[in-house]
């Protein structure tokens, strides 16, 4: 897996290296180099769902190390083989060595590095050593997605698996082994275990790729592929079956509409992968206009591989080219980016959501290895300075994001200061969304729970059938139902949710020993107060109540 394909265009000793520092290249170091500062420079830089990953992978190790631990009060971990579970592990490794934070970081860095380094890997095997300069800034903007800031890890973890399985195939189609064989069997296997949408896109691609490449022994090759898909099988059903708590299959064009229908249109090709920050702001600058919309980042993004798909599809003199080898590649970015458009949101409420942002998204990276990154027609330059563009503005917000999480994490996390062990703990959040499409108080909470023996009524993974990490079945319905008030709102909260955490909390008056509400609101305020007298502790925009019997 460590040398290139032997069909790649030839070259001298040292071209391609020489290339590789390319300008491109090394801007793309530089900012690579940014965003690791960032990641570890800044104390309380994290994603969305990050804490929360890290909170439920020690909730696991405690629930099997300590049979007497409160979290088995309304814990419990299922040992079902299920998706979702490869970051979980890794965290659940990490934990062994370092502290939380550290864990953390570490999986931040993976799931950016993987996919950065994962794409280039993919152009490298495919297309040889010329460009890597370019295609490093491409991965880089590519690796600064809408996914690592919410902190989907495990899907992240799939996409480098997509990569490095989609590669291996490729280097291996025309002379397949059983030493092979086993090889991406064993990749496959890994790709079940962290996405099943990262999975069946790998598995279409690798159906897409036997079908359109040309060359060699293709019966061959499709039977070698399909063995190798062999062992998924039963790991397929066993997840379908496990898909019934979700409910049932239903595509839902919730966030859009039908592709069918043309009142859906704007809206069918505004998702984004790669948005940061909420539309119409420009990094470091309050206030929103017009004008700013040219700083987004997807915007400059989206010129760039258009002109470079159109420099890859044509030849100078304007007729077609002929694709070769890589036809394969663009006919797989071609029907993902189809799926994409035709595609619903999600397959039902209870069973996730971006569904066609994912779509799009391993899409592109397929095909980078059909795209020409050769600098020297007018058409590729114009696309690499956009790309430029574009990475710096992803970096900009990136860090705008990261100091906003940092101060607002840190304020939140005075909440330490009370005392909280061995309690179950819910939060409210009065707060707006902000500048950017992730919120770091959304879970920030999870770090109140590790290594505590707090239990936490907001642990939104307990509730997912595809997480191991469940609440037991007589606390199962309440907690759900909690998880209507559970996520950020801004002031005025919404009268609804005021009335359903207060029919909820009367429900079980005891079920609840702290809750830990950010921001204020006056009918929020006069529902908790009746519930659970005045604060125990009170810090800026943090008030931690107390239950008269845990004071």
């Amino acid at each position: 897996m460590s040398q290139p394909d032997k069909n790649s265009p030839a070259e001298a000793p040292g071209v391609g290296l020489t290339r590789s520092f390319s300008p491109a290249g090394v801007l793309a170091g530089l900012l690579f180099v940014a965003i690791l500062a960032a990641i570890w420079g800044i104390p309380w830089f994290v994603t969305q769902d990050g804490p929360s990953h890290v909170y439920n992978a020690h909730v696991f190790v405690e629930l099997a190390r300590s049979p007497n631990s409160p979290l088995h009060a309304i814990y419990e971990a299922r040992r079902t083989p299920l998706p979702n579970v490869a970051g979980h592990v890794l965290l659940m490794a990490l934990l062994a060595i370092v502290s939380p934070r550290s864990a953390d970081r570490v999986l931040m860095t993976l799931t950016f590095a993987g996919v950065a380094g994962a794409v280039v890997w993919l152009r490298w095997r495919v297309a040889g050593s010329s460009a890597l300069g370019v295609a490093g800034l491409l991965a880089l903007t590519m690796s600064l997605s809408f996914f690592w800031i919410l902190g989907f890890y495990n899907f992240l973890l799939g996409t480098i698996l997509f990569a490095f399985t989609l590669g291996f195939w490729w280097t291996s189609r025309e002379t397949p082994s059983f030493l092979r064989l086993l090889v991406l069997a064993g990749l496959l296997l890994g790709g079940y275990f962290c996405h099943p949408v990262s999975l069946a896109l790998t598995a279409g691609g690798l159906l897409v790729l036997c079908a359109a490449t040309p060359g060699g022994d293709r019966l061959r090759r499709a039977a070698w592929t399909a063995a190798a898909a062999l062992p998924l099988v039963p790991l397929a059903l066993a997840y379908g079956r496990a898909m019934s708590a979700g409910g049932r299959i239903a595509p839902d064009w919730a966030a859009t509409r039908p592709p069918w229908d043309p009142r859906g249109w704007p809206v069918l090709f505004a998702a984004d992968p790669f948005q940061l920050n909420q539309r119409f702001t420009f990094p470091f600058v309050e206030g929103r206009s017009r004008w700013f919309g040219l700083a987004t980042p997807t915007a400059w993004i989206a010129v760039a591989v258009l002109l470079l798909l159109a420099a890859s599809v044509l030849k100078r003199d304007g007729q077609a080219a002929s694709l070769g080898k890589t036809r394969g590649w663009l006919a797989l970015g071609a029907l993902l980016s189809l799926a994409w458009v035709i595609a619903p949101d999600t397959l039902g409420g209870g069973h996730g959501a971006f569904f066609r942002d994912r779509i799009l998204f391993l899409g592109l990276i397929s095909l980078v290895p059909a795209l020409d990154l050769k600098i020297g027609r007018p058409t590729v330059w114009i696309a690499v300075l956009a790309l430029v563009v574009g990475a710096m503005l992803q970096v900009a917000f990136l860090w705008e994001y990261a100091l906003n999480s940092n101060r607002l994490a840190s304020e939140f996390l005075q909440a330490r200061d009370a005392g909280l062990a061995g309690l179950r703990i819910q939060t409210l959040l009065v707060a707006p969304q902000g500048r950017f499409t992730a919120n770091p108080l959304t879970h920030i909470d999870a770090m109140l729970g590790i290594g505590t023996g707090n239990a936490l009524w907001d642990n939104y993974e307990a509730r997912q059938y595809f997480f191991n990490v469940q609440f037991r079945p007589e606390v199962a319905r309440w907690a759900r139902e909690l998880g209507r008030v559970d996520h950020p709102a801004p002031e005025p909260w919404p009268i609804e949710r005021v009335v359903v955490w207060d029919r909820l909390a009367s429900e079980r008056p005891d079920a609840i020993d702290a809750l830990i509400l950010w921001g204020s609101d006056r009918q929020l305020d006069a529902a908790v107060v009746r519930r659970f007298g005045e604060p125990a502790f009170e810090r800026k925009r943090v008030r931690v109540f107390r239950r008269l019997g845990t004071r």
